[in-house]
């Protein structure tokens, strides 16, 4: 957009001839797309551009079918019932200007979410948030002049206990559903009141996520 100074990459030579074929690839529908988008899907597969090109076709194929990008204006099922069994919100940007996402896991009720709330459900909250984040990043950037490109993800671990393991499966399918459709979009994990048992869950959960991911969490 005019008048909002673009991320600079720093890419090597390889990549910005990677970056550039896969531009000269896009369809028609899809050229003028923002180089850190196009990155984020070629940083997700190694810089092969024929995976990164076939995943962005399908991420373009699927805002499409599902009216993504009016998915912030439908009213999500169970929304309220969400919040009670996850403490979760939007609280402003870091000082970067990155949205802030917090979530306060450790007090989820993961068997009355389990027993009470269908994945479907959960995974249309979830894209609903991104999708929330997204229009976040673009009124920030047009307020600084300077694109946001990422979000950053506070997470208070205040209260998990091992009964929260039963969660694991949902937090696999969500962590593989992000790294499809919404890759490299989370700047910076946050962990905060971490207690002993995080680093349990934390060896159980960590293969979840690619190693870019993992080398952005913090534990404060």
């Amino acid at each position: 957009m005019s008048g909002i100074k673009e991320v600079e990459l720093n890419l090597t030579e390889e990549q910005k001839a990677a970056l550039a074929q896969l531009k000269s690839k896009l369809p028609e529908e899809a050229k003028g797309t923002r180089d850190y988008i196009l990155y984020r899907f070629l940083n997700q597969h190694y810089f092969d551009v024929d995976k990164a090109l076939a995943a962005y076709v399908k991420y373009l194929a699927w805002r499409k079918e599902n009216k993504v990008d009016s998915f912030t204006e439908r009213k999500v099922k169970n929304l309220e019932k969400m919040r009670k069994l996850i403490p979760y919100g939007y609280i402003g940007f870091d000082v970067q200007g990155r949205p802030v996402y917090f979530e306060r896991t450790g007090k989820m009720h993961p068997h009355a979410l389990l027993k009470h709330v269908a994945w479907e459900d959960m995974l249309e909250s979830h894209i609903w948030g991104f999708e929330y984040l997204t229009k976040q990043m673009e009124e920030e950037s047009k307020r600084r002049g300077q694109r946001i490109e990422t979000v950053t993800c506070v997470v208070d671990l205040e209260g998990l206990s091992l009964a929260h393991r039963v969660a694991i499966p949902w937090l696999h399918k969500a962590a593989s559903f992000d790294q499809e459709y919404y890759p490299g979009i989370v700047g910076k994990v946050v962990i905060i009141n971490s207690p002993w048992v995080w680093p349990v869950f934390y060896n159980l959960v960590k293969g979840f996520f690619p190693v870019d991911i993992q080398n952005r969490i913090e534990v404060v």
